[in-house]
């Protein structure tokens, strides 16, 4: 789902999509990214609680995807 998000908001990518249908498939990439990013964030935040160094997670994907007020938890 994040390659699909990524390459669908490349308007070069599948250039004979309408604008209409390019944002309801980023609109559908992102509801199957959100619980792979929740799941990414908890364990980013399980290896900090456990003085471990995190894997990357990456804080501008998140805020594209996720709605605000999850975002704001996430800071």
């Amino acid at each position: 789902p994040k390659k699909t998000y990524q390459l669908l908001k490349d308007k070069n990518y599948l250039p004979n999509l309408s604008r209409d249908q390019r944002i309801e498939l980023e609109e559908k990439a992102k509801i199957y990214l959100r619980p792979q990013i929740e799941k990414e964030f908890t364990n980013y935040m399980t290896y900090i609680e456990d003085g471990k160094e995190p894997p990357i997670f990456d804080f501008k994907l998140a805020k594209e995807v996720m709605t605000e007020p999850v975002f704001e938890r996430y800071c």
